[in-house]
């Protein structure tokens, strides 16, 4: 019987203590390590990391039947490689975009570069570039 208590408690702090290791702030307010979010108590809505206060490395985002509906690296530079998903897991687009703070240290969030856009069966549609996020005229074609 003590055995059986050891190890429930066990189990107990090493949930606990899991809990405590996501969605923190740093002293500065900065969001860092860990972040989940959830559509409902249940069912995850994205996750991935924070570096103080900037998202890093791959997130995933997830529609709220619980497919992948977006993948983003993130890089050191503040460029963003974003792949979107069909609901069949069909890549529907893929890219790059950028974050750029302005004078007054305002978030701008923009695609750039090529962009390439799928049928739900997988084959190619559209290729389209663009110029912090404007595409541009004459750049694009269609199959």
């Amino acid at each position: 019987m003590k055995l059986l208590n050891k190890l429930l408690l066990f189990l107990f702090c090493t949930i606990a203590l899991k809990a405590c290791t996501i969605n923190k702030f740093d002293k500065q307010g900065n969001r860092i390590g860990k972040w989940k979010s959830y559509w409902n108590d249940k069912q995850i809505q994205s996750r991935g990391k924070y570096k103080e206060g900037w998202q890093k490395g791959v997130w995933k985002y997830y529609d709220q039947q619980g497919h992948l509906a977006q993948k983003q690296t993130h890089h050191k530079d503040k460029t963003i490689d974003i792949v979107y998903y069909y609901p069949n897991g069909k890549i529907e687009s893929y890219g790059k975009a950028r974050i750029k703070l302005d004078e007054k240290e305002n978030i701008h969030f923009f695609w750039y570069d090529q962009w390439l856009f799928y049928h739900t069966d997988g084959t190619l549609k559209t290729e389209k570039y663009y110029l912090e996020g404007q595409a541009m005229e004459g750049e694009e074609f269609t199959k």
